[in-house]
């Protein structure tokens, strides 16, 4: 009979200690608790600022590496083929830049501008090309410059956009 009673004693021993360690999780986490969630949140918001921050000095350098190498003299179809690559660099590193403020998207819209005005340099200079008889170098030049500086002002507010 001792032995019975014993058995019931600690079997209900055993389902206090289990309701009182499912009401221990039930509890709402302490904020010391909550630290390390929202540091590793901080640490992955930091991470992608950081990230966004490359990517976009990136996108710059590359715009400016490319206006540089424009304006330079080079010849048609270096130009196509420099326009072809910076498109795709642009393509492959505008993904990792993941900020959205009001600032990041007056940023995108400006490097959009900016590969609109030289694909319109490239396709009049294609046009002066194609129609040599009609058109003179003068001709390609007086608007591809144009479209030139219009990328680069492009360019340079774009720039400041990303400035603190």
């Amino acid at each position: 009979m001792l032995l019975g009673l014993g058995l019931v004693y600690m079997g209900r021993g055993s389902q206090a200690s289990a309701v009182a360690v499912s009401e221990a999780f039930a509890q709402p986490a302490s904020p010391a608790s909550d630290q390390p969630a929202h540091d590793s949140a901080q640490q992955n918001s930091a991470q992608q600022n950081s990230e966004s921050e490359a990517a976009a000095a990136k996108v710059i350098m590359e715009l400016k590496h490319f206006q540089d190498a424009a304006e330079s003299g080079r010849d048609y179809k270096d130009y196509e083929q420099k326009l072809t690559s910076l498109k795709a660099d642009l393509n492959n590193t505008l993904p990792s830049f993941a900020r959205h403020t009001s600032n990041d998207e007056t940023f995108r819209q400006e490097v959009a501008a900016a590969l609109r005005d030289y694909s319109a340099a490239q396709n009049w200079w294609k046009t002066t090309l194609t129609n040599s008889s009609v058109f003179t170098e003068a001709d390609r030049d007086e608007r591809t410059l144009k479209n030139w500086a219009s990328a680069r002002s492009h360019l340079t507010i774009a720039e400041k956009m990303l400035a603190p």
